[in-house]
């Protein structure tokens, strides 16, 4: 982990934030507040989900057009 930051930090109200930890086969969520801190809401791995396969936690929306993936 860093020691020190750099640029300008962006300004945001709060978000949620969807990990998917494919290795670990592990599905995290939750919200980050305005102050930066974050609390996870939930989380589920393959054996607790009915539609995953292949270690595919995260599907995508048939149509979905989407402008904030990395």
């Amino acid at each position: 982990m860093a020691e020190r930051e750099w640029g300008a930090k962006p300004t945001f109200k709060s978000y949620v934030y969807f990990l998917d930890e494919f290795k670990s086969g592990l599905f995290t969520y939750g919200i980050v507040d305005a102050q930066g801190k974050d609390a996870e809401l939930g989380k589920f791995g393959k054996e607790d989900c009915d539609f995953c396969s292949d270690n595919h936690l995260v599907l995508q929306i048939e149509g979905e057009k989407r402008t904030d993936q990395r």
